[in-house]
């Protein structure tokens, strides 16, 4: 936790800023996650990051200007993550469409806040819905979309529509982390990571590559 920052006349140090800029969301992630962006107050966000309230104005203009902060960090993330991936340049588009599949289950798996704060926006207020979309959107289907298609025209995909295929996997795999919960209470064995994480694979990736 970072100690609270004094007041001050001046203008915090680059350091202080970026420790507390980075406390700040980390606090408003965890509210936005469980309250929403209008039940989370920026004085309960600055109480929870041990600052100042007027840092959040000073760091990121508004509540709004906090909430997109955190949605280009997760955009960014996003992308490391896939362009993480296994799978090389020289593989085949079907074999990078798996590897980056699976990258983005993993990619949801360690960050359920993250899914938890995007799935609840993009369900209440349309106005964030369409922000997420036009910001987190991009990279989903940037990164997917040409691989499916090109692993399609190879013959490495079953007969289906590539843009409604990426977007059925993308939001499957955010509701099934943000409702885990209500997934366990019918089946305990969701409860494991391991069993958790291929059961999502087993039933959001690996049909569509099974071209018999």
């Amino acid at each position: 936790m970072i100690a609270k920052a004094a007041r001050s006349r001046g203008k915090p140090s680059n350091q202080v800023s970026g420790q507390s800029a980075a406390a700040i969301k980390r606090a408003a992630l965890d509210l936005f996650a469980i309250r929403g962006f209008d039940g989370a107050s920026t004085r309960e966000i600055a109480a929870a990051a041990g600052v100042d309230a007027s840092l959040i104005s000073y760091q990121f203009g508004s509540k709004l200007g906090l909430w997109k902060a955190i949605v280009a960090d997760v955009g960014r993330a996003l992308m490391s993550a896939l362009d993480g991936t296994s799978a090389g340049a020289e593989a085949s588009a079907r074999d990078q469409l798996q590897a980056s599949m699976t990258a983005f289950v993993d990619f949801a798996l360690r960050n359920p806040a993250l899914v938890q704060f995007l799935r609840r926006d993009a369900e209440t207020d349309v106005e964030h819905s369409r922000y997420l979309g036009e910001t987190l959107g991009p990279p989903i289907f940037d990164r997917h979309l040409p691989l499916m298609e090109a692993a399609k025209a190879a013959g490495g995909l079953p007969e289906i529509c590539p843009a409604i295929a990426v977007l059925h996997f993308s939001q499957g795999v955010a509701a099934m982390v943000r409702r885990r919960e209500l997934l366990v209470s019918r089946d305990p064995r969701l409860a494991d990571d391991e069993i958790f994480r291929a059961a999502l694979c087993d039933t959001l990736i690996a049909p569509l590559f099974r071209n018999d």
